[in-house]
């Protein structure tokens, strides 16, 4: 397992009250095994199978969130009010090495495959019967996501007794998937595919403190 990562951002005051900023993103993972999943377990003799596992995926994301932070006090009240939006995309390109199981669930694999008769208590070095030098198929699975987010938050504070905070937020993502894991049934053959989701969301409360060591909410 590898990731990269690199973030950076700034701020601006505009005016005493009233604050901008920027943060961007750049992340890169490779996730690279080759392995076994015990199952089938059997009691009497004490062993199980080994079922070949493998996979090669390349994650790649960039974001940015740009946001407006603006506070002010009227009336004995300290009000916070943030605003912004944000953008990421991620990439990612699932393959897996070829004379190992795929990880197709339910059930996983149980054809020949798999390697019956290990010990629970010693198991076996169990690369070897799987093949020679593992090769990745080339073959892989494109996904993309694209993610579209706004947002309004704000929180308004009566002299630390009450305090009141509400948002709403809306995300859209488009997600976009090729090759060889997109199988149109229509088809009955592998296809590219393509769906949009949208999701609003909010939050409402209220908070009172009439003691300094109690509150309700």
């Amino acid at each position: 397992i590898k990731q990269d990562i690199g973030t950076f951002g700034g701020e601006v005051y505009i005016t005493p009250d009233l604050t901008l900023s920027n943060k961007s993103r750049v992340q890169r993972s490779v996730l690279d095994y080759i392995g076994t999943l015990p199952e089938n377990p059997i009691d009497a003799t004490k062993t199980l199978s080994a079922n070949p596992q493998s996979r090669y995926q390349v994650t790649q994301n960039i974001a940015n969130q740009t946001e407006a932070v603006y506070k002010s006090y009227l009336g004995g009240w300290k009000n916070t009010l943030t605003g912004g939006v944000e953008y990421s995309r991620e990439i990612a390109s699932i393959d897996k090495f070829t004379g190992l199981s795929s990880e197709a669930l339910p059930g996983g694999f149980t054809g020949t495959g798999s390697l019956s008769g290990v010990s629970i208590y010693n198991p076996q070095f169990t690369f070897l019967p799987f093949g020679g030098t593992p090769t990745l198929s080339g073959l892989p699975t494109n996904i993309a996501i694209d993610t579209t987010s706004g947002y309004l938050i704000d929180t308004a504070n009566y002299n630390d007794v009450v305090i009141l905070n509400g948002g709403i937020r809306y995300d859209n993502y488009n997600i976009k998937a090729s090759g060889f894991g997109t199988f149109n049934n229509v088809a009955n053959n592998f296809n590219a595919q393509e769906q949009q989701y949208g999701l609003p969301n909010f939050n409402l409360g209220l908070t009172l403190n009439p003691l300094p060591n109690a509150s309700v909410y």
